[in-house]
């Protein structure tokens, strides 16, 4: 009987092996006829993910669609072969789908809309000495910026104008950087001419400002790779604050504005299990600055109260980050990075101090500087 208990129980598995064995000259898993239906993407139905034992029906088995073109799926293997979208192009090529989960439909979300918070900081100021003491002195390089938060707001509109172009519109600012820094006993201040006393204790405060401004247009040149480009503006904001002593005061004020075209890539790094993702993306523009600045000195005698600047430029401003996230829901994704802001040639606040006689009046715009921004995001996408 135990033979025989064998036997039955060999040819059972053996049949069900036998069941799940592809046809002869057949290469590929099929799903059974409803699934397959189920899957289609001519059919006014989401795709389904596979079934549990992770079979899909490959994309040269799917019946081809009007216009000659197949539904796009591509297999995930990091779970079960998951399908999932493939270029915008071929994307487009398919028929409505009616999908509700973006990430197994091959039809694109219409609309993404991130909000971010950012945790930046500046970079520690050009090396320009401020104010002097008998065996000391007072360097801009000393002047290490806080942590300051900021907004970040993001519109993309896919499939612009029927297109495989998307429209992205971004804003961001931070109004928040500062530093201090103070030197006992000082005896001057590094303008031109230098400012002379007696010994005083001088502090300074220097504070930073960013606003940026983008409208780009982006292509999927593969899966996994996508061409930016478009206008962006960039402002620069400074200000140096010197108190000499609480007798007297000198302070600097400069503004930049940047315009022009940059162009970038953003590149899709790595997934997993359709809920984890990691990208990289580097921009960068060369700009028309038109910068100026403002320097105001109070209480100290011979001294021009307001004296005043202006000039104009080509800078360049470079951008790269690395944001990682996480999808909670089939329309809202967890994200969160980090980001590298890199200008040249640009005005700051403590360069000007060697280029502005306030005795005479005589001014330029120092625009040889090339300050660094950079710091954490963290915020929520919403695609529709």
């Amino acid at each position: 009987m135990r033979s025989i208990s064998w036997l039955y129980c060999a040819a059972f598995f053996g049949g069900f092996w036998l069941s799940l064995t592809p046809a002869s000259g057949q290469d590929n898993w099929e799903f059974p006829p409803v699934q397959r239906e189920i899957g289609l993407v001519a059919h006014d139905q989401p795709i389904q993910p596979p079934p549990d034992d992770g079979l899909v029906l490959p994309s040269d088995k799917l019946p081809e669609v009007p216009g000659g073109k197949r539904p796009w799926l591509v297999e995930d293997p990091s779970k079960g072969a998951l399908p999932s979208c493939a270029t915008k192009d071929e994307a487009l090529a398919a028929p409505n789908c009616g999908c509700e989960d973006v990430q197994f439909c091959c039809c694109p979300p219409t609309w993404v809309v991130r909000a971010e918070a950012l945790i930046w900081t500046r970079a520690a100021g050009p090396s320009q000495v401020l104010a002097a003491a008998p065996g000391a002195t007072l360097n801009a390089t000393g002047l290490n910026s806080n942590w300051a938060v900021g907004p970040r707001i993001t519109l993309q509109r896919n499939d612009l104008f029927g297109t495989a172009w998307d429209l992205e519109l971004i804003y961001f600012g931070i109004d928040g950087f500062h530093s201090t820094g103070t030197l006992p006993g000082a005896t001057a201040i590094a303008t031109t001419p230098p400012i002379n006393f007696a010994p005083l204790d001088v502090n300074l405060r220097y504070t930073s400002r960013i606003y940026n401004a983008e409208a780009n247009l982006r292509r999927e040149l593969t899966d996994r790779l996508t061409f930016v480009n478009g206008f962006r503006w960039f402002n620069l904001g400074e200000n140096l604050n010197t108190n000499i002593g609480g007798l007297a005061s000198h302070n600097v004020s400069v503004n930049n504005n940047l315009y022009g075209y940059q162009a970038g890539l953003d590149y899709r790094i790595w997934t997993y299990n359709t809920r984890w993702f990691l990208d990289g993306i580097v921009k960068a523009g060369i700009y028309n600055n038109s910068a100026s600045q403002t320097t105001t000195t109070v209480g100290v005698g011979g001294a021009l109260p307001t004296i005043s600047a202006t000039n104009s430029q080509v800078a360049f401003l470079g951008e790269a980050g690395l944001y990682g996230g996480y999808r909670i829901t089939d329309s809202l994704r967890l994200i969160g990075g980090y980001d590298v802001l890199f200008l040249s040639n640009v005005a700051t606040a403590p360069a000007q101090l060697p280029t502005t006689n306030i005795a005479t009046g005589a001014a330029t715009v120092a625009m040889n500087n090339s300050p660094v921004f950079h710091g954490a995001t963290i915020g929520l996408e919403w695609v529709r």
